[in-house]
């Protein structure tokens, strides 16, 4: 195998819930993450001269310090391989939204690498080598529907979500992950949505419980009232819940079917016409071969 193309597959958090500041910096969470379908696509070529050569369709991705960068040099390191790879990235995935795109994208390289040289790491070791590079990579490596407690590198599996539908709403303004921690970190009383009432609706098919379930402590403190906005529009729309994923600012709103998420989604960008809209359904793995 000389090239391999793969689809890194976007995440949601259907719950996320800010547990505590650690003495390092870094904040404890319990999430419940779920994979949909919206997806960059990385091609990867073998090259004999070692390197690591990116071309994106995204004039904002670093030149040479993107998480793909870093991935392929981390692969490299670790395996001792003296080969290259080039390769290509097509951004469908918003940045700045919540939806892991970068992390998704660091996961895909790590998985290509791994299929192009034969190099045999197991799934536990790319996600190893993955949590050095972002918290959300080990998920974007597995995917699927996933409790992640810590930082978000403890993962445990979950039953898919029942038959359902999301619309994705990207406001215009993006969200910094870093600010939105602080912000929070100075809120005494922030909310905590209940992972076990997420756990339990998943546990039973129930899309209704799992609706009811959503929460993100982030939204308490993100003072943005395009959230607001775009969940008021969603929930006219026929979606049965809507919340804000990850630390913002994108909205997703979960319909009874993917029908109904595609036939919502045209009436949804008409009332929001400064958004990207989205719509997309669950995925059951983090990174999938584009056939």
């Amino acid at each position: 195998m000389n090239t391999v193309t793969l689809r890194a597959n976007a995440k949601i958090n259907l719950m996320l819930d800010i547990v505590g500041r650690r003495p390092d910096g870094y904040h404890d969470l319990v999430m419940v993450m779920q994979s949909v379908s919206l997806y960059d696509l990385l091609t990867a070529e073998r090259t004999d001269a070692p390197g690591v050569w990116l071309e994106c369709d995204h004039p904002g991705m670093p030149a040479n310090n993107s998480l793909v960068h870093k991935a392929a040099r981390a692969f490299f390191a670790r395996t001792g391989i003296a080969g290259g790879v080039k390769f290509k990235l097509q951004c469908r995935i918003p940045m700045q939204a919540g939806l892991g795109g970068g992390s998704a994208d660091a996961a895909a390289a790590l998985t290509a690498l791994n299929l192009l040289y034969d190099a045999g790491l197991d799934e536990d070791t790319l996600c190893a080598m993955g949590l050095k590079l972002g918290a959300d990579v080990p998920f974007c490596v597995d995917g699927g529907t996933r409790l992640a407690k810590g930082v978000g590198e403890r993962l445990e599996p979950l039953p898919a979500p029942p038959e359902c539908g999301i619309v994705l709403v990207k406001p215009a303004v993006g969200a910094s992950t870093a600010e939105q921690f602080a912000r929070a970190d100075a809120v005494p009383d922030l909310p905590h949505p209940s992972s076990d009432a997420m756990v339990r609706a998943l546990q039973n098919g129930d899309l209704t419980a799992l609706c009811a379930a959503l929460g993100n402590s982030f939204e308490a403190v993100i003072g943005l009232s395009e959230i607001e906005q775009c969940r008021r529009v969603l929930l006219e729309a026929g979606a049965i819940g809507a919340r804000m994923t990850g630390s913002g600012s994108t909205v997703f709103g979960i319909f009874p079917s993917e029908a109904a998420a595609i036939a919502a989604a045209p009436v949804v960008q008409a009332q929001l016409p400064d958004c990207g809209v989205f719509p997309c359904r669950p995925a059951a793995q983090g990174i999938e071969l584009h056939r």
